[in-house]
């Protein structure tokens, strides 16, 4: 937080220099201190005591361990997708399918919306949406052993 401030008293000094100084201080200014935000909600979130998250994240991995399941997400990354279409997909049960979507529904990984008798589910949620196409790249990498 002390390096803002130190920006913020030169970015104050260079004012003097005109209006196009006086533009480009305050972007420079607002890059500084969105970039100081970025870090200290980062290094909040990485000294927080993590064991109260252990529990949750061990469930969502536990969750999308499952082959069918992560299937299921796989095929509601691209676009909304019927349960039907799902299940012909995978070559599964409607049953089936339905059984993992609630539960994925209730991990928030996936979401449902009605239209008419169908429901279409999709993965809408950009952690997660990253977090899948991450590791599908990560699996993708040439390796070292």
């Amino acid at each position: 937080m002390q390096h803002w401030f130190l920006r913020m008293e030169q970015h104050t000094r260079m004012i003097h220099g005109g209006y196009d100084t006086l533009n480009k201080t305050v972007e420079q200014l607002f890059n500084c201190l969105y970039n100081s935000c970025s870090i200290l909600k980062k290094q909040t979130l990485m000294n927080a005591s993590h064991s109260e998250h252990i529990e949750q994240l061990a469930d969502l991995f536990g969750l999308l361990g499952d082959q069918t399941r992560l299937q299921i997400v796989l095929t509601c990354l691209d676009e909304p997708i019927t349960v039907t279409d799902i299940a012909k997909k995978l070559n599964l049960s409607t049953s089936l399918i339905s059984h993992h979507l609630r539960l994925l529904r209730a991990a928030r990984v996936v979401s449902g919306e009605r239209q008419g008798k169908q429901i279409f589910c999709t993965v809408n949620d950009h952690h997660i949406r990253t977090m899948v196409s991450n590791l599908l790249e990560h699996i993708a990498e040439p390796h070292d052993d």
